[in-house]
């Protein structure tokens, strides 16, 4: 079959901004319908009954867990009125596992960005600290809301994948300053950044009475968000009253921006995509009446899409039935329906991102924003030239099968059967539990009699001692068996801590996850510093890095290869346990044997403290060069503490006895008289001083020559 066309793939320009036209517009509304009708339908079918699972939704739910006729549409509750009706939420449980040991990964891994040469050390430090305050102090809880999502999407979905949008995103608002006609000229030359000429022109407009309408007309184009009505009493106020408050725009917004996408609920493609760095992608957006209008300043949206788009309140072009249903209804033990006002008061706008080649045959990235409901765009098609050169859409994938990237599948889709039988387990124990208490009475008499069996059924009695207890038959114990071989089973294939499973195998899943996890983040990490480079302001660079006028790359040439990111963790880090023996192994084997100190301690010290206290390891933890200054004034402050009579603590271990003693024996070398006039008293603290720290390098070595014995004698 022959793949549909890619409308609009080639340019006729140099890639600036172009209108889109009639014809253009009318080619994306068909093609999303063809993806609509094509992917989004058989996505929506997978989804429906994943979802179906794993929040336990089935026909005839009642609130109490149990069965009534009434719920089911007439028909007879069976086993019996009032019977068990289990949420086993075992699919559940799993994706939250799952999704806690990603997020604790996350939480844990530290963002390190180094320079690729070791002369863009310092930059790369500078980078980092750029991208932490952007992490903690402009996203903030967004961040971690958006990567929960993505991490939820990721396990629990059908398609079990995500997407990630890292933007750059720009708001503009208004203050309010008071303008002088004296210092307005000036203002609007030296604050707005506007020519000199028009404003000579405005401020003469603006003293002449019979000049009002064209002085307005000219700070309307001046200041565009500036409304006709106010420019008048702007112009009146200044040329009356000699000041006015004159609303200047600002730059209200100027930060990175996340977004987590839900396969074809919030983000569209065609479904045989297997790169999503090069897919055609649509993205529809809900938007109340304020924001849209708001657009046509923010984001230069035409006036007419806007009215356009204003007369369909609610409408969407992705009809797709219980796409949007809600997780969680009102009555949570009655399957979802769809809301019956879902978009009241929003409206739809679609934005498609898409390659193309202008006419020189270079690829770029373009987008166009517009409406299933507008016969005009709300912009023209331009080219979305971030610095890094590539999409800004990130794909997350619990599972790698094929090419194709829809072919991973999420725990609610593979444990269905497991859940279903596990809850016909659980209903029949409690089915059973509820026939036994209390046990039923049976009557003696001959013949045939009708009885009801269920729980506190009454049984008319004609003559004392004609019923007695009737003996319930006993639970199969291989229902016991079955529900044990079915949690082994399922500890196993996901993955679980389970004393069925072995530890290495439960390390394997968490880290592994963690891993390609981690990996993915760490692209969207990489973006999103490029893009601080790009558009973040040089002073708001040197107030956040401390740089002290040193430049922050604003180049493509210099963002493009010029520093790298890391991000490692691994999830067996979150078992205390297993780093304890870690620990003991390192010290009991490994640490001793380094006799040649290829093992950097302060960076193991480092990973352990970080490991077992993440949010102290900040405070308590220094660089090792920080370190070893702390170390050289200490003992300097005890060469001091020495000089006036007070003799230091002599420790045993916890010290770098080798620099101390440099430094002790350095203070000595360079004023021999330092130590010829101390008191009698201090000379001999002075000498002990000297004695332990020496004593204790030579322990040192002992440990080191301890292991060097049996050496050939020529060596030796």
């Amino acid at each position: 079959m022959k793949e549909p066309s890619t409308p609009n793939d080639a340019i006729t320009n140099d890639g600036s901004p172009v209108p889109v036209t009639p014809d253009e517009l009318l080619e994306f509304k068909h093609d999303l319908e063809e993806i609509v009708h094509d992917a989004a339908m058989e996505v929506h079918t997978r989804r429906t009954t994943s979802e179906d699972t794993r929040f336990c939704r089935w026909e005839g739910q009642s609130p109490d867990g149990l069965r009534w006729k009434d719920r089911l549409d007439g028909r007879p509750a069976f086993p019996f009125e009032g019977a068990f009706d289990a949420r086993v939420r075992l699919a559940d449980e799993i994706v939250t596992e799952k999704v806690l040991v990603l997020m604790a990964s996350a939480m844990r891994a530290i963002p390190q960005v180094r320079g690729m040469e070791a002369k863009d050390q310092e930059f790369g430090k500078r980078l980092q600290l750029v991208l932490k305050w952007v992490l903690k102090n402009k996203l903030g809880m967004e961040w971690w809301r958006e990567l929960t999502k993505v991490a939820q999407y990721q396990e629990g979905d059908s398609p079990a994948a995500a997407v990630l949008g890292v933007f750059w995103c720009r708001e503009t608002g208004l203050k309010y300053r008071t303008i002088t006609l004296a210092n307005v000229a000036e203002f609007m030359v030296k604050d707005l950044k506007l020519g000199l000429e028009e404003v000579e022109q405005f401020v003469y407009a603006i003293q002449d009475p019979s000049l009002e309408e064209s002085a307005a007309r000219a700070l309307v184009e001046m200041i565009p968000l500036v409304k006709p009505k106010r420019a008048r009493r702007v112009v009146r106020d200044l040329r009356e009253n000699k000041q006015t408050q004159l609303p200047v725009p600002y730059l209200r917004k100027n930060q990175p921006k996340v977004r987590a996408f839900r396969l074809y609920e919030n983000i569209f493609f065609r479904r045989n995509i297997t790169d999503i760095q090069t897919a055609d992608i649509y993205v529809p957006e809900w938007l109340t009446a304020v924001q849209l209008r708001d657009r046509k300043f923010a984001y230069d949206y035409d006036e007419e899409f806007i009215e356009e788009v204003l007369e369909h309140e609610g409408e969407t072009a992705f009809d797709l039935e219980g796409t949007y249903r809600a997780l969680v209804p009102g009555d949570a033990s009655v399957a979802a329906g769809e809301d019956p006002e879902p978009y009241r008061g929003k409206y739809e706008v679609i934005t498609r991102y898409y390659w193309a080649t202008n006419e020189d045959d270079i690829p770029g990235l373009y987008q166009v924003t517009f409406s299933a409901f507008a016969e005009v765009a709300a912009t023209p098609r331009q080219l979305l030239d971030y610095p890094h050169g590539k999409s800004p859409f990130i794909w997350f994938s619990r599972e790698t099968l094929s090419d194709r990237l829809l072919d991973s599948r999420g725990w609610p889709e593979l444990l269905m059967t497991d859940q279903r039988f596990d809850k016909i387990f659980h209903d029949t124990i409690g089915a059973h539990a509820m026939l036994s208490v209390p046990p039923l009475k049976r009557p003696r008499r001959r013949g045939q009699t009708k009885i009801v069996i269920r729980p506190l059924a009454e049984i008319q009695e004609d003559r004392p001692g004609e019923i007695e207890w009737m003996q319930p038959p006993q639970y199969p114990v291989v229902v016991d068996k079955m529900m044990e071989t079915t949690e082994r089973r399922v500890a196993r294939f996901a993955g679980r801590m389970h004393e069925t499973v072995p530890a290495m195998i439960s390390r394997l899943h968490m880290d592994m996850s963690a891993f390609f996890f981690l990996s993915t983040l760490k692209e969207a990490l990489f973006q999103m510093v490029s893009l601080c480079q790009a558009y973040l302001d040089e002073p708001q660079l040197q107030r956040i890095t401390g740089a002290n006028g040193k430049p922050v790359a604003q180049s493509r040439e210099q963002i493009e290869g010029e520093f790298d990111l890391e991000l490692d963790f691994s999830a067996s880090e979150l078992d205390i346990e297993w780093l304890v023996q870690i620990a003991e192994f390192l010290g009991k084997y490994v640490l001793p044997m380094d006799s040649l100190a290829v093992i950097q301690r302060d960076q193991l010290v480092a990973w352990l403290v970080k490991s077992v206290l993440p949010n102290l390891a900040d405070l308590i933890v220094s660089d090792s060069g920080g370190a070893q200054q702390s170390e050289i004034k200490d003992e300097e402050m005890n060469f001091v503490k020495i000089n006036a009579g007070i003799e230091p603590e002599m420790l045993a271990d916890g010290q770098n006895f080798p620099l101390r003693l440099a430094v002790l024996e350095n203070i000595l070398k360079k004023n021999p008289e330092s130590g010829q006039v101390m008191k009698p008293k201090s000379q001999e603290m002075l000498a002990a001083r000297h004695k332990h720290l020496a004593n204790q390098v030579q322990q040192l070595k002992n440990a080191q020559i301890g292991r060097q014995v049996g050496q050939p004698a020529l060596e030796q």
